[in-house]
């Protein structure tokens, strides 16, 4: 796992952001309700607040991957905020799952149109972060929402931007509870990877030089 690179995408909030009350079923007391959110949760062929582009091929197939299970499934669980501090192993393993203790929705329908990725989330109530999230929904703040997954190196494109490359796969959409602050970090993020590249694309160039040098030489 040492080569894997955690993905994060740009925290999205929808400008026209909505929630309903969706009757889930029935009890003694009458209709069960649950709070479902819904908006724009991804763009494929953009660059995100890291300067990182997902494709709309790749994209696409990991949202598929991703409505196939919500059918076997009944929904995927998403976390209020991410588990991604870095790329340690630890890390890299947390962001692989999605704790049942800490989850705070179950994502419930993808669909991608136009490069953009729709989706629909029931808040989870029963937990302690569904319940905070609910109550802060309520109250008419709007959260932002943000993919996580796991891959391999990106690859620097000619125009300045990093691919996300084709391994990667997508584990859930989490809620991000302070969206600006989310964005900020992914801003560091991105210098930290650009200084990364750079250093190993001169790396390379020197020791190409290096090498024709020697062969000239011969």
């Amino acid at each position: 796992m040492s080569n894997t690179i955690a993905y994060i995408s740009e925290a999205l909030e929808a400008k026209s952001f909505g929630y309903t009350e969706e009757v889930i079923g029935e009890d003694a007391n009458g209709p069960i309700r649950a709070l479902v959110i819904e908006g724009e949760y991804q763009r494929a062929e953009q660059k995100n607040k890291n300067q990182r582009v997902y494709s709309e091929a790749l994209l696409g197939r990991e949202t598929n991957i991703l409505i196939e299970m919500i059918k076997e499934r009944g929904g995927i669980p998403g976390e209020l905020d991410h588990p991604l501090p870095g790329n340690t192993e630890k890390d890299l393993l947390l962001a692989q799952r999605v704790s049942m203790r800490t989850a705070a929705v179950l994502n419930t329908h993808l669909e991608m149109s136009n490069r953009i990725v729709y989706g629909k989330s029931r808040v989870i109530e029963e937990s302690v972060d569904g319940k905070s999230l609910a109550g802060f929904i309520r109250a008419k703040w709007k959260p932002g929402i943000s993919s996580r997954g796991l891959g391999g190196k990106p690859m620097m494109s000619a125009e300045g931007y990093l691919q996300v490359p084709m391994d990667y796969r997508m584990v859930t959409y989490d809620i991000v509870s302070n969206p600006s602050n989310h964005n900020s970090i992914l801003r560091q993020r991105m210098d930290e990877e650009f200084a990364m590249f750079e250093a190993e694309m001169k790396s390379k160039q020197n020791n190409m030089f290096s090498f024709f040098t020697g062969l000239a030489k011969k």
